[in-house]
């Protein structure tokens, strides 16, 4: 008589339920892991595009504009809703004074340099305060245009303040960046009002 390989019923059975325990305790961890990696990489993003402006704007000895854009991946127009820079925003150097950026002008006397499609998910904003509005406007020696204001966005999600990160740029134009963490959360109110 040969001996039959194989798992039994009961061996199976003992797999799946220590293996659904083990999916049951990964998953709220692995809700938290998205949650800060989406803070994350919009944090990144602004940072990046941030820095790239201010960087532009000493080596190209003229204005380099951040705005706020409702559509910046198809029409790049500074058109976004005033301290709303969840959707996005474009990089462009203007050597005309103007601070909204015109397609027509491309190459003479506007010259887009980077555009981002904004927060990342659904759940995450990204606001700024009156200083912001919508726009930054890093001048040619890489300080902000701000009459000595400090220009504020709040990148939150539904956690608030104690998730949430928030990046200043004095008048200087350095951005600084801070993170709230349970325990230690940022100011009351900076996700609604930065």
């Amino acid at each position: 008589m040969h001996k039959q390989k194989g798992f039994t019923l009961v061996e199976l059975m003992i797999v799946l339920v220590v293996g659904g325990i083990l999916v049951a305790l990964a998953a709220p961890n692995m809700r938290v892991y998205l949650l800060n990696s989406r803070l994350v990489t919009t944090t990144n993003a602004l940072m990046s595009d941030l820095a790239l402006a201010r960087s532009e704007a000493v080596k190209r000895n003229n204005d380099v504009i951040i705005c706020t854009a409702d559509d910046p991946m198809g029409a790049p127009l500074c058109d976004g809703a005033g301290g709303d820079w969840t959707n996005g925003w474009i990089v462009f150097s203007s050597t005309d004074g103007t601070n909204d950026y015109d397609p027509v002008k491309e190459g003479a006397q506007h010259r887009l340099l980077r555009r981002s499609d904004g927060a990342s998910g659904a759940a995450v904003t990204l606001a700024s305060n009156a200083t912001a509005d919508a726009r930054v406007i890093f001048e040619s020696d890489g300080t902000i245009n701000s009459a000595g204001a400090t220009a504020n966005f709040a990148i939150c999600d539904d956690r608030a303040e104690d998730h949430g990160r928030l990046v200043s740029i004095g008048p200087t134009g350095r951005p600084e960046l801070e993170h709230g963490e349970p325990g230690n959360p940022l100011v009351a109110n900076t996700c609604a009002n930065p």
